[in-house]
Order: C-alpha cells, then structure tokens, then sequence
C-alpha cells in the first residue's frame, strides 16, 4: 500500500468524478440554469461526474424534478404559487379581451420580423391590442427586447418561473419537435427539418393548444398555484 491510508482512487484524466462537493454542486446548478432541457447525458458530458452523483446532486442538493422536460423545484414555494396564480388570473383576463440566440438576434430575427407581419396581415388595426407571452429565457427579458416591445405597443404578459406546465412551447411544442426529428447531420439540415414541421402544423392544432392553455391556466388557478399535470386526463 506503500503508506496509503486513503482506498480511494486518485482523480485520473477522464474518469468520471464521484465527489459530492460544494464546488461539484455548483457546476451542475449552473448547467441546469443555463439550460433547463439538459439531461443527465450533458451534464455528464460538461462536468465528468458520474450519472449517480448527478442525480443524487439534482434531487438531493438542488431539490429539483424533472416537469415537462425541464427541471424545478421539488416545491413551490408560497410566493412561488401566488405569483402563478395572479399570473393566470390577468393572463386570463387578457386572453378574454381580445446561430446563438441573443438578445440582438431575438429582436432583429424574431421581433422585428413578426411585428411587420401582423401589421401586414392587420393593416387596419395592425398591432393595437396586440398581447405577447414568451418565457424568462435571458434574451426575452433584456431591456433590449423590453424597449423593442413597449415601443412597438405590445403588452407583455409576463411568463412566471418554474413554470414550464404553462408555457406551450414547453408543454407541447418542444415534445413534438423532438419526436419528429432525425439524425440530421448538420445544422442547416436539422434548421429545414424543424421548419418544414412548423410549417406543416395546421392552425386548428395551434388554437388546440392555446385552448388547452387557457385549461392549465384555470387548473393552476383552482390549486392554488401548485403544479396540476397529475390531474391532466
């Protein structure tokens, strides 16, 4: 044993980490912020931590779960589920009444190009009364995007945290993409696959899915802000 007191191994290049450290914790809470799809197979891949620690750290240090593909909190907290409430109630209320993506990239290729859209599909009213729901990712919610909305005269309904069971594109879209996606090889191909498919979608399934968010919405409301999936038939 030549002294060794310690039995167990010494960190080697390439051998998956087993330690349950402060510093360990933090690397995967950060992975999982930045990307709330991420599986166990890329924080695997980024860290070197074996699959064990990674959930053990997931549930155990970060106390979160996996609800629609994403992860959150075990619990809502008090704050958490009034604020998902008051949400839904005005969402409701307005509903009645009518490359690397950044910031810059959002409003020019994404904003930019839907407003004159809807001004030319609504040369009358063009985006009078018009409400806009996208979710916390870090470019929607920039002062650049902010400005770019407020002075085109869009109301921002404001997505809450830890919310992926109200949010479409998590609850719906992101499902269905990735059910009909390939092993396309480049991202060009992957890009033509993915738009074709959202070109395909007819406007019934998309008013479908906005129904159903007008359900979850009053589901949320009636459990008082706790997640309701469970009770979805």
């Amino acid at each position: 044993m030549n002294g060794r007191e310690s039995l167990e191994d010494d960190p080697r290049s390439g051998h998956p980490q087993t330690t349950y450290t402060a510093e360990n914790i933090e690397r995967v809470r950060a992975i999982i912020e930045e990307n709330p799809h991420a599986t166990h197979d890329i924080v695997e891949a980024l860290t070197s931590i074996n699959r064990f620690t990674i959930n053990e750290i997931i549930h155990n240090a970060l106390k979160k779960r996996k609800l629609t593909s994403r992860w959150i909190p075990h619990e809502l907290t008090d704050q958490n589920r009034k604020n998902r409430v008051e949400a839904c109630v005005i969402h409701l209320g307005y509903v009645e009444k009518g490359d690397t993506i950044t910031s810059e990239y959002y409003k020019k290729n994404c904003l930019k190009p839907l407003i004159c859209e809807i001004n030319k599909q609504r040369p009358k009213t063009g985006i009078q009364n018009f409400k806009f729901l996208h979710d916390n990712a870090r470019p929607h919610v920039t002062e650049t995007v902010t400005n770019c909305l407020n002075q085109a005269g869009i109301t921002i309904i404001r997505h809450q945290p830890y919310s992926p069971d109200l949010a479409p594109s998590d609850y719906w879209l992101f499902d269905l993409i990735k059910k009909n996606l390939d092993d396309d090889t480049d991202v060009k191909s992957q890009k033509t696959r993915i738009t074709k498919l959202l070109q395909s979608i007819p406007k019934e399934v998309y008013k479908k899915t906005f129904d159903k968010w007008l359900e979850r919405m009053q589901l949320c409301i009636d459990n008082d802000g706790h997640y309701f999936e469970h009770l979805i038939k």
